[in-house]
Protein backbone atom coordinates (compact mmCIF):
# COMPACT_ATOMS: atom_id res chain seq x y z
CA UNK A 1 0.00 0.00 0.00
CA UNK A 2 1.33 3.30 -0.99
CA UNK A 3 1.84 6.14 1.74
CA UNK A 4 -0.11 9.17 1.38
CA UNK A 5 3.55 10.91 1.75
CA UNK A 6 4.59 9.02 -1.16
CA UNK A 7 1.91 9.44 -3.34
CA UNK A 8 2.42 13.20 -2.53
CA UNK A 9 5.68 12.80 -3.70
CA UNK A 10 4.77 10.76 -6.93
CA UNK A 11 2.42 13.45 -7.39
CA UNK A 12 4.60 16.37 -7.18
CA UNK A 13 7.36 14.38 -9.27
CA UNK A 14 4.32 13.86 -11.92
CA UNK A 15 3.58 17.57 -12.00
CA UNK A 16 7.01 18.56 -12.75
CA UNK A 17 7.23 16.19 -15.51
CA UNK A 18 3.99 17.43 -16.67
CA UNK A 19 4.99 21.34 -16.87
CA UNK A 20 8.67 20.52 -18.30
CA UNK A 21 7.42 18.58 -20.85
CA UNK A 22 4.79 21.93 -21.26
CA UNK A 23 7.30 24.18 -21.78
CA UNK A 24 9.73 22.24 -23.90
CA UNK A 25 6.69 22.10 -26.22
CA UNK A 26 6.49 25.71 -25.94
CA UNK A 27 9.91 26.63 -26.70
CA UNK A 28 9.84 24.05 -29.56
CA UNK A 29 6.65 26.29 -30.78
CA UNK A 30 8.53 29.38 -30.42
CA UNK A 31 11.53 28.16 -32.04
CA UNK A 32 9.90 27.00 -34.68
CA UNK A 33 8.34 30.26 -35.98
CA UNK A 34 11.09 32.33 -35.17
CA UNK A 35 14.15 30.23 -36.64
CA UNK A 36 16.29 33.54 -36.67
CA UNK A 37 18.73 35.07 -34.94
CA UNK A 38 18.51 38.87 -34.39
CA UNK A 39 21.79 39.58 -35.68
CA UNK A 40 20.94 39.63 -39.25
CA UNK A 41 17.54 41.30 -40.82
CA UNK A 42 15.98 39.06 -43.79
CA UNK A 43 14.94 41.16 -46.83
CA UNK A 44 12.96 39.89 -49.44
CA UNK A 45 13.48 42.27 -52.69
CA UNK A 46 9.88 41.96 -54.04
CA UNK A 47 10.06 43.19 -58.23
CA UNK A 48 6.79 43.50 -59.25
CA UNK A 49 4.71 40.32 -60.75
CA UNK A 50 7.48 37.84 -59.83
CA UNK A 51 5.28 35.88 -58.12
CA UNK A 52 6.33 37.77 -55.34
CA UNK A 53 3.48 37.45 -52.96
CA UNK A 54 3.52 33.82 -52.62
CA UNK A 55 7.23 33.87 -52.15
CA UNK A 56 6.86 36.65 -49.38
CA UNK A 57 3.77 34.54 -48.02
CA UNK A 58 6.31 31.20 -47.38
CA UNK A 59 9.17 33.49 -46.25
CA UNK A 60 7.14 35.87 -43.74
CA UNK A 61 5.38 32.97 -41.78
CA UNK A 62 8.69 31.72 -40.36
CA UNK A 63 8.57 34.49 -38.27
CA UNK A 64 6.28 35.98 -35.33
CA UNK A 65 3.52 38.64 -36.90
CA UNK A 66 5.54 41.39 -34.36
CA UNK A 67 8.49 41.06 -36.16
CA UNK A 68 7.55 41.79 -39.96
CA UNK A 69 6.66 44.57 -42.10
CA UNK A 70 2.63 44.51 -42.39
CA UNK A 71 1.83 43.24 -45.84
CA UNK A 72 -0.59 46.43 -46.29
CA UNK A 73 2.32 48.88 -45.21
CA UNK A 74 3.18 51.27 -48.18
CA UNK A 75 5.34 53.42 -48.50
CA UNK A 76 3.92 56.72 -47.18
CA UNK A 77 3.50 54.35 -43.81
CA UNK A 78 6.78 52.72 -43.90
CA UNK A 79 8.45 55.92 -43.73
CA UNK A 80 6.66 57.54 -41.50
CA UNK A 81 7.59 54.72 -38.66
CA UNK A 82 9.62 56.05 -35.64
CA UNK A 83 13.23 54.84 -35.91
CA UNK A 84 12.93 52.92 -33.61
CA UNK A 85 10.32 50.68 -35.18
CA UNK A 86 12.55 49.97 -37.94
CA UNK A 87 14.87 48.15 -35.65
CA UNK A 88 12.28 45.44 -34.35
CA UNK A 89 11.71 43.87 -37.93
CA UNK A 90 13.56 40.42 -38.58
CA UNK A 91 11.77 40.32 -41.68
CA UNK A 92 11.21 43.45 -44.05
CA UNK A 93 9.72 42.61 -47.48
CA UNK A 94 8.18 44.96 -50.53
CA UNK A 95 8.27 46.99 -53.64
CA UNK A 96 10.81 49.76 -51.78
CA UNK A 97 12.52 52.19 -53.15
CA UNK A 98 14.83 51.86 -50.13
CA UNK A 99 15.66 48.84 -49.87
CA UNK A 100 18.79 49.36 -51.13
CA UNK A 101 19.86 51.79 -47.94
CA UNK A 102 17.77 49.13 -46.08
CA UNK A 103 20.95 48.20 -43.55
CA UNK A 104 20.93 52.68 -42.59
CA UNK A 105 17.05 51.80 -41.16
CA UNK A 106 17.53 49.02 -39.33
CA UNK A 107 21.05 48.89 -37.56
CA UNK A 108 21.79 45.57 -38.83
CA UNK A 109 23.17 43.17 -41.58
CA UNK A 110 20.94 42.54 -44.05
CA UNK A 111 20.73 39.24 -46.05
CA UNK A 112 18.66 39.67 -49.40
CA UNK A 113 16.65 37.48 -51.31
CA UNK A 114 14.90 37.68 -54.94
CA UNK A 115 12.91 36.47 -57.21
CA UNK A 116 13.32 36.89 -61.68
CA UNK A 117 10.68 35.80 -63.80
CA UNK A 118 11.16 34.74 -67.39
CA UNK A 119 10.80 38.07 -69.26
CA UNK A 120 8.02 36.83 -72.08
CA UNK A 121 6.17 35.89 -69.00
CA UNK A 122 6.47 38.96 -66.58
CA UNK A 123 5.15 41.29 -69.80
CA UNK A 124 2.31 39.45 -70.10
CA UNK A 125 1.62 39.16 -66.76
CA UNK A 126 1.86 42.86 -66.41
CA UNK A 127 -0.62 43.01 -69.34
CA UNK A 128 -3.17 41.02 -67.40
CA UNK A 129 -2.44 43.22 -64.25
CA UNK A 130 -3.09 46.33 -65.81
CA UNK A 131 -5.92 45.48 -67.67
CA UNK A 132 -7.69 43.71 -64.62
CA UNK A 133 -7.15 46.39 -61.80
CA UNK A 134 -8.92 49.47 -62.76
CA UNK A 135 -7.00 51.43 -59.77
CA UNK A 136 -3.48 50.92 -61.70
CA UNK A 137 -1.97 53.80 -62.97
CA UNK A 138 -2.59 53.35 -66.91
CA UNK A 139 -5.54 51.12 -66.25
CA UNK A 140 -7.71 54.06 -68.09
CA UNK A 141 -5.27 54.65 -70.56
CA UNK A 142 -5.00 50.85 -71.68
CA UNK A 143 -8.64 50.67 -71.60
CA UNK A 144 -8.70 53.80 -74.32
CA UNK A 145 -5.67 53.48 -76.25
CA UNK A 146 -4.47 49.81 -76.31
CA UNK A 147 -6.79 47.11 -74.92
CA UNK A 148 -5.30 44.73 -77.25
CA UNK A 149 -1.99 42.73 -76.94
CA UNK A 150 -0.64 44.31 -80.52
CA UNK A 151 -1.24 47.98 -79.16
CA UNK A 152 -0.65 47.11 -75.85
CA UNK A 153 3.07 46.45 -76.58
CA UNK A 154 3.74 49.52 -79.07
CA UNK A 155 1.99 52.01 -77.21
CA UNK A 156 5.09 54.61 -76.33
CA UNK A 157 3.45 55.28 -72.83
CA UNK A 158 3.23 51.47 -72.00
CA UNK A 159 6.46 50.54 -73.66
CA UNK A 160 8.22 53.13 -71.64
CA UNK A 161 6.75 52.03 -68.64
CA UNK A 162 7.32 48.24 -68.43
CA UNK A 163 10.34 48.02 -70.95
CA UNK A 164 13.17 46.31 -68.91
CA UNK A 165 11.04 45.88 -65.66
CA UNK A 166 13.39 43.99 -63.67
CA UNK A 167 16.64 45.65 -64.71
CA UNK A 168 14.98 49.14 -64.11
CA UNK A 169 14.10 47.79 -60.79
CA UNK A 170 17.59 46.60 -59.27
CA UNK A 171 19.31 49.18 -61.18
CA UNK A 172 17.16 52.74 -59.90
CA UNK A 173 13.76 51.72 -58.11
CA UNK A 174 15.37 49.73 -55.42
CA UNK A 175 18.04 52.37 -54.25
CA UNK A 176 15.92 55.85 -55.54
CA UNK A 177 14.99 57.28 -52.20
CA UNK A 178 18.12 57.74 -49.28
CA UNK A 179 18.08 57.85 -45.47
CA UNK A 180 18.34 61.28 -45.26
CA UNK A 181 15.21 61.94 -47.84
CA UNK A 182 13.23 59.11 -45.33
CA UNK A 183 13.98 61.69 -42.57
CA UNK A 184 12.78 64.35 -44.40
CA UNK A 185 9.27 62.80 -44.75
CA UNK A 186 9.21 61.72 -41.54
CA UNK A 187 8.72 65.40 -40.46
CA UNK A 188 6.07 66.08 -43.05
CA UNK A 189 2.52 65.53 -42.96
CA UNK A 190 1.27 62.18 -45.14
CA UNK A 191 0.02 64.33 -47.90
CA UNK A 192 2.78 66.51 -47.87
CA UNK A 193 5.34 63.27 -48.16
CA UNK A 194 3.37 62.04 -50.81
CA UNK A 195 3.88 65.01 -52.73
CA UNK A 196 7.54 65.28 -52.19
CA UNK A 197 8.14 61.44 -52.87
CA UNK A 198 6.32 62.32 -56.34
CA UNK A 199 8.24 64.99 -57.10
CA UNK A 200 11.41 63.51 -55.89
CA UNK A 201 14.01 63.44 -58.48
CA UNK A 202 17.42 61.38 -58.61
CA UNK A 203 20.20 60.92 -59.94
CA UNK A 204 19.93 56.93 -60.16
CA UNK A 205 16.92 57.30 -62.60
CA UNK A 206 19.53 58.32 -65.00
CA UNK A 207 20.80 54.66 -65.15
CA UNK A 208 17.32 53.24 -64.85
CA UNK A 209 18.50 50.76 -68.03
CA UNK A 210 22.25 50.30 -66.34
CA UNK A 211 22.74 46.24 -67.02
CA UNK A 212 25.51 46.44 -64.93
CA UNK A 213 23.88 48.23 -62.02
CA UNK A 214 21.35 45.40 -61.96
CA UNK A 215 23.84 42.56 -62.55
CA UNK A 216 26.06 44.02 -59.52
CA UNK A 217 22.74 44.23 -57.32
CA UNK A 218 21.74 40.80 -58.18
CA UNK A 219 25.59 39.37 -56.88
CA UNK A 220 24.93 41.67 -53.71
CA UNK A 221 21.69 38.83 -52.94
CA UNK A 222 22.31 35.59 -51.20
CA UNK A 223 19.54 34.25 -52.72
CA UNK A 224 18.37 34.60 -56.71
CA UNK A 225 15.31 32.83 -57.33
CA UNK A 226 12.78 31.98 -59.97
CA UNK A 227 10.04 32.14 -60.31
CA UNK A 228 9.77 29.01 -62.27
CA UNK A 229 11.27 27.04 -59.89
CA UNK A 230 9.81 28.57 -56.47
CA UNK A 231 9.61 25.94 -54.02
CA UNK A 232 13.20 25.27 -54.54
CA UNK A 233 13.83 29.02 -54.34
CA UNK A 234 12.05 29.19 -51.09
CA UNK A 235 14.16 26.06 -49.80
CA UNK A 236 17.33 27.56 -51.24
CA UNK A 237 16.25 30.52 -47.96
CA UNK A 238 15.28 27.55 -45.83
CA UNK A 239 18.77 26.27 -46.03
CA UNK A 240 20.24 29.63 -45.63
CA UNK A 241 18.37 30.23 -42.42
CA UNK A 242 18.40 27.07 -40.74
CA UNK A 243 14.76 26.45 -41.22
CA UNK A 244 13.00 23.49 -41.86
CA UNK A 245 12.27 23.03 -45.83
CA UNK A 246 9.21 24.15 -47.95
CA UNK A 247 7.56 20.70 -48.23
CA UNK A 248 4.97 22.44 -50.85
CA UNK A 249 4.19 26.13 -52.79
CA UNK A 250 0.73 27.69 -51.86
CA UNK A 251 0.20 29.57 -54.88
CA UNK A 252 -1.55 33.03 -54.03
CA UNK A 253 -2.86 36.19 -56.21
CA UNK A 254 -2.99 34.29 -59.06
CA UNK A 255 -4.32 35.39 -62.10
CA UNK A 256 -7.17 33.60 -64.05
CA UNK A 257 -7.06 32.89 -67.54
CA UNK A 258 -3.41 33.13 -68.16
CA UNK A 259 -2.18 34.05 -71.60
CA UNK A 260 0.12 31.14 -72.71
CA UNK A 261 3.74 32.05 -74.48
CA UNK A 262 2.65 29.74 -76.71
CA UNK A 263 -0.32 30.43 -78.12
CA UNK A 264 1.22 34.05 -79.07
CA UNK A 265 1.90 35.19 -82.80
CA UNK A 266 5.66 35.75 -83.45
CA UNK A 267 4.73 39.14 -84.04
CA UNK A 268 4.28 40.06 -80.87
CA UNK A 269 7.03 37.81 -79.18
CA UNK A 270 9.46 39.55 -81.16
CA UNK A 271 8.11 43.24 -79.93
CA UNK A 272 7.83 41.43 -76.17
CA UNK A 273 11.54 40.68 -76.94
CA UNK A 274 12.72 43.88 -78.09
CA UNK A 275 11.32 45.14 -74.56
CA UNK A 276 13.18 42.92 -73.09
CA UNK A 277 16.96 42.78 -74.55
CA UNK A 278 17.96 43.84 -70.63
CA UNK A 279 16.04 41.61 -68.96
CA UNK A 280 16.90 38.33 -71.10
CA UNK A 281 20.26 39.01 -70.02
CA UNK A 282 19.41 39.91 -65.91
CA UNK A 283 17.67 36.50 -66.39
CA UNK A 284 20.32 34.58 -67.92
CA UNK A 285 22.43 35.63 -64.93
CA UNK A 286 19.89 35.09 -62.42
CA UNK A 287 19.25 31.79 -64.14
CA UNK A 288 23.09 30.58 -63.84
CA UNK A 289 23.55 32.12 -59.97
CA UNK A 290 20.51 30.50 -58.92
CA UNK A 291 21.84 26.78 -60.59
CA UNK A 292 24.97 27.48 -58.97
CA UNK A 293 23.63 28.30 -55.48
CA UNK A 294 21.69 24.89 -55.59
CA UNK A 295 23.88 23.11 -57.11
CA UNK A 296 25.92 23.27 -54.20
CA UNK A 297 23.49 22.14 -51.97
CA UNK A 298 22.74 19.02 -53.70
CA UNK A 299 24.69 15.45 -54.13
CA UNK A 300 25.95 14.81 -57.75
CA UNK A 301 22.75 13.00 -59.13
CA UNK A 302 20.60 15.82 -57.81
CA UNK A 303 23.32 18.51 -59.90
CA UNK A 304 23.07 16.83 -62.93
CA UNK A 305 19.06 16.34 -62.77
CA UNK A 306 19.06 20.68 -61.66
CA UNK A 307 20.92 21.08 -64.50
CA UNK A 308 18.76 18.89 -67.12
CA UNK A 309 16.10 20.88 -66.02
CA UNK A 310 17.02 24.20 -66.09
CA UNK A 311 18.66 23.27 -69.90
CA UNK A 312 14.92 22.48 -70.54
CA UNK A 313 13.44 25.51 -69.22
CA UNK A 314 15.34 27.91 -71.18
Amino acid sequence: MISLKNRGGSMRTGIVRSMRSFWSRSIAAASSLTHFPKSHVLYFLHIPKTSGTTFDYMLRNKFRSVAVTPITCDMISFYKLAEKNYRKFDYVSGHLNFGYCLDKLVFRPIRTVTLLREPRSLLLSIYKHISEYPNYSLHQHMMQNCSTLDLFFHDPVISSHIENWQTRFLASHERRVTPEQIVIMRSLKPDDARHFLTNLSSDVDKKRDSLSEAVNRLRQCEVVGLSEKLLDSANLVARMEGWNPFNSVPHLNESSNKIRVADLPMSILRRIDQLSILDRQLYDIGCSLFKQRLNACDTPAQKQKNNHTLANAA
